[in-house]
């Protein structure tokens, strides 16, 4: 049955119709509208998942384009985004992309290569950020239930030009990713950026760099740069620890988007759900031996554990009692043998035998 009352009367209504529930035995609940329940498009809050998605794009400036960016993080679900060239200064507006944490270290006008690099995550994770700062590249630590060491996730951007400004960046960049390893040492480390190299000479510097991390192999055509001076090239990779290369997936070009003169590539890093943590897993229940149970019928009726039910007055309360007792019980008297979950039956099955001992006690 559907009832519409006056919002005033909402909760008094409810309670009224739960008190004698009881006796209909009903199911009452306050209705939720569709436009609460479902999620804004333009404000996601994205729930944790078995597909930790990583992207990295650089987005070529972020002004007037930040409407489009989070359309694209909600779009394409993304975890963590790793941001290049935003172009936004030190003396600007806070780096916002809806409830997304945005971390930026801003351009410095002027100089080579430092046109801002920043990582937007989502609004569900608990993360900060770790290591050193550098207009070339920033770090964070990510905390999930599946990593509590943390995972390090860096966005950075290489000097295009060659000459010495880009070998002391790179010989700067090595220092700070071996520091990173050192303090973090159990933590995955997951690199994305605009490296402006193919993925040939990265491989080369990877060797020269003696880290244990190792580039991401490409799915399809691994070409990012498609527009302007140098398009037609693969400047855009994913570099992960070496330790937990198997549990990233490898990288592939999303082409559905031009807000710049790259395309993001993305990746995704398999981790498990707190679903699926064993300290979330429910404990096994018990099955009950109907012939133990009626040879043990005055032990179980006599026992002292059952006193505890009369000091409730709650009846849910001691419902819910009931059954902690009785497994206890159960166990106490040796009536009942731990099953694999899969296996038992629920435990309003499994405590049938015992609730008329209780109740003829």
């Amino acid at each position: 049955y559907d009832l519409r009352v006056n919002p005033e009367h909402t909760q008094s209504t409810i309670a009224k119709l739960r008190r004698q529930r009881h006796l209909a035995r009903w199911h009452v609940k306050e209705h939720t509208p569709l436009t609460t329940r479902s999620k804004s498009q333009r404000d996601p809050n994205l729930p944790p998942s078995g597909r930790f998605s990583l992207a990295s794009w650089n987005i070529n400036s972020v002004r007037g384009k930040r409407q489009e960016l989070l359309w694209y993080l909600y779009r394409a679900k993304v975890s963590v985004l790793a941001l290049q060239e935003t172009l936004h200064k030190d003396d600007d507006w806070a780096l916002r992309l809806g409830k997304y944490q945005v971390l930026s270290s801003p351009m410095c006008p002027g100089k080579p290569g430092q046109r801002g690099v920043a990582l937007a995550l989502a609004p569900h994770l608990i993360a900060h950020e770790t290591g050193d700062r550098s207009p070339y590249w920033i770090w964070a630590r990510i905390i999930l239930p599946s990593l509590p060491q943390g995972l390090i996730v860096g966005s950075i951007y290489v000097i295009a030009h060659q000459g010495q400004e880009r070998q002391d960046m790179l010989r700067e960049l090595q220092k700070s990713i071996r520091k990173t390893i050192e303090r973090n040492p159990r933590s995955p480390l997951v690199i994305m950026g605009d490296w402006n190299m193919d993925s040939q000479d990265l491989e080369a510097l990877l060797i020269s760099w003696n880290l244990p991390i190792s580039l991401l192999q490409c799915r399809g055509s691994p070409v990012t740069r498609w527009k302007g001076a140098g398009r037609h090239r693969d400047l855009d990779h994913i570099v992960v620890s070496r330790d937990y290369r198997s549990y990233v997936a490898n990288t592939w070009v999303n082409r559905h988007w031009d807000l710049s003169d790259h395309w993001p590539v993305t990746s995704f890093l398999k981790i498990r759900t707190p679903e699926q943590l064993p300290s979330q897993v429910a404990p096994s229940r018990l099955r009950l031996n109907r012939e133990k149970v009626k040879e043990a019928t005055p032990a179980i009726a006599s026992h002292n554990m059952w006193k505890v039910l009369a000091e409730e007055e709650d009846t849910d309360v001691v419902v819910d009692k009931f059954l902690g007792v009785a497994s206890e019980v159960a166990e106490a008297t040796e009536v009942a043998t731990s099953r694999d979950q899969a296996e038992v039956l629920a435990n309003g099955k499994n405590l049938k035998p015992i609730i008329p001992l209780y109740t003829r006690n």
